[in-house]
């Protein structure tokens, strides 16, 4: 499986190959994103925002093999994505591909 680094942190990239070798030769690839300080102004979340907790981040791990999704992960999360995110995500992956 190789691994997307396209607009991924050195730090988050550093850590997903400490638990993975990954292989770039592989026809499976795994792209990473997430988002932190998530602010929505608009008015249509007011009813959402005012009544229960709005999301601050997210984590979203995608593997493909060429275009083809094979496999999403996807997390809303109430605070700001850190390595425990990463992680759980990650071994979440694992668990349902292996």
């Amino acid at each position: 499986m190789g691994l997307s680094s396209i607009n991924i942190d050195k730090n988050i990239l550093t850590l997903f190959k400490d638990l993975y070798k990954f292989d770039e030769s592989c026809p499976f690839g795994l792209s990473i994103s997430y988002k932190k300080d998530i602010v929505c102004n608009s008015r249509h979340n007011i009813q959402m925002k005012s009544v229960s907790r709005f999301p601050k981040s997210y984590l979203k791990l995608e593997v493909r093999r060429g275009i083809d999704m094979q496999y999403t992960y996807y997390k809303d999360l109430y605070n700001n994505v850190d390595e425990d995110d990463m992680i759980e995500g990650f071994r979440r992956l694992r668990e349902d591909l292996l």
